[in-house]
């Protein structure tokens, strides 16, 4: 596998940071964007070009973006039920005030099936059923996302999809397998 394209340009508009391969000095560490991408693309066939980006096992962790710190599953959760990628501003006012009640936020390898999902668990409050617990979780097999009441499952919408894999590109997550490749490196083991 190699960086392609289509990899470099999915982080550009979110100003990823890459390790690029200067002749003189070395490997040097610059700010990507769609504006220095034309001088990436040329080194990417040689190898000399590596993103900065967070593991998927970030995703139950404290991240830090722009200043905010935050965990990212429960931020998602958050945007989810706040509506806010719902392109009418009245449902987006209307759902303002949704704040999930987290109970836990984990990270669950299976080694059977070999397979890994990152869940936050939340409490939904009922006037006829009492408390019920939810979760919204990504799995990295299948690579969705997904919530689940106490009954069945629901995969979410192609919509949702799409909003949510554009915020982890925009939060550098590697969503490509880049850093197991060796195209990417971890992004909690460098500083800026």
């Amino acid at each position: 596998m190699i960086l392609e394209p289509k990899h470099l340009f999915a982080y550009a508009p979110y100003g990823v940071h890459c390790q690029v391969w200067q002749h003189i000095v070395g490997y040097k560490n610059r700010k990507l964007s769609f504006d220095s991408g034309h001088d990436f693309y040329n080194k990417l066939e040689e190898g000399l070009v590596r993103l900065f980006l967070h593991p998927l096992s970030d995703l139950t962790k404290e991240i830090e973006v722009n200043g905010e710190k935050f965990i990212p599953m429960i931020k998602l959760l958050t945007l989810i039920d706040n509506c806010s990628f719902s392109k009418d501003e009245n449902v987006r006012l209307s759902m303002a005030n949704s704040n999930p009640k987290i109970i836990e936020c984990t990270t669950n390898s299976y080694r059977g099936i070999n397979a890994v999902d990152h869940t936050v668990k939340f409490l939904v409050v009922t006037e006829n059923m009492g408390d019920l617990v939810h979760s919204f979780s990504y799995n990295e097999e299948f690579d969705r996302f997904s919530k689940r009441d106490e009954t069945r499952s629901m995969s979410l919408g192609v919509g949702y999809q799409v909003q949510l894999f554009e915020k982890l590109k925009e939060w550098h997550f590697d969503i490509f397998g880049l850093i197991d490749s060796g195209l990417a490196v971890d992004i909690n083991t460098v500083t800026f």
